[in-house]
């Protein structure tokens, strides 16, 4: 009976001491590969049979468009040199139709504009939830990105997210030159309120998401999101993300206003 009862502490203690190493594992990856709890496991849900749908209805569907946490699901179209306020609220669009190292999508924004956007208000439509991602734990929780397009679903990793100024918004999304592909990254990481855990090569290829805002009050900027496109391997990769010192302007002002305007 004494022996039994020893083998029974011996198992207990046992099945504390792997519990807790577990734990210390846990916690260590979390510090060193970033918050896995928050991102793990994407799914990449195919939109190729709808894109095939509606470029049957519609033959200037070529693409289509899903952001992780958002509903932002839509069909892209090619806009051929028209006008942004031609294009219907039921798209999103490109202004270059070549799935190159370089893909813009733009999407309008008309009630979600404000220096306190509403985070994936299941009221908002076309890119109104984009701004989301103006907040630091949606931001870190969500940072894929697919595109539709040739019959394939790509995956996409957010590694920019900030405001900028129409001046600089590329709303050509013309194929880069590697000199040039290295200036944009650059310039994507160093106007980005998030350091994110994302190396983009020459070779690689990126995507922008760009809106409107009025942000600070008035016309002239955009947010813009760009991703690098990724395979499989990414899947369920959580990439830590961090603060920079650009973000404390941008989070000061949102926690200051106390409600949503309307355009």
């Amino acid at each position: 009976m004494k022996k039994k009862k020893l083998d029974s502490n011996f198992k207990n203690r046992v099945f504390v001491v792997v519990a807790l190493v577990l734990i210390m594992f846990l916690s260590l990856y979390t510090v060193f590969k970033g918050d896995f709890s928050l991102n793990s496991f994407y799914k990449v849900e195919s939109r190729v049979a709808k894109l095939k749908e509606k470029h049957k209805e519609d033959s200037s569907v070529i693409g289509w468009v899903k952001v992780q946490g958002t509903d932002i699901d839509y069909p892209v179209i090619y806009n051929n040199g028209k006008s942004l306020d031609s294009v219907s609220y039921n798209y999103a669009w490109v202004n270059d139709e070549e799935f190159s190292n370089n893909v813009v999508i733009f999407g309008h924004n008309i009630r979600n504009v404000s220096s306190k956007p509403l985070i994936a208000d299941k009221g908002h439509e076309r890119f109104e939830q984009l701004p989301s991602l103006l907040y630091y734990d949606f931001a870190k929780a969500n940072q894929f990105i697919q595109y539709t397009v040739d019959g394939k679903d790509y995956l996409y990793q957010i590694f920019s997210v900030a405001i900028v100024e129409d001046k600089y918004i590329d709303y050509k999304g013309e194929k880069l030159s590697n000199g040039t592909f290295e200036k944009v990254v650059a310039g994507a990481k160093y106007d980005s309120y998030f350091d994110y855990d994302v190396k983009v090569k020459k070779d690689d290829k990126i995507l922008s998401l760009v809106t409107c805002t009025r942000f600070y009050g008035g016309l002239g900027y955009d947010i813009r999101v760009v991703a690098k496109l990724v395979g499989e391997e990414s899947l369920g990769v959580s990439k830590k993300v961090i603060e920079k010192d650009s973000y404390k302007e941008i989070k000061k002002k949102m926690l200051a206003v106390d409600k949503n305007h309307e355009a």
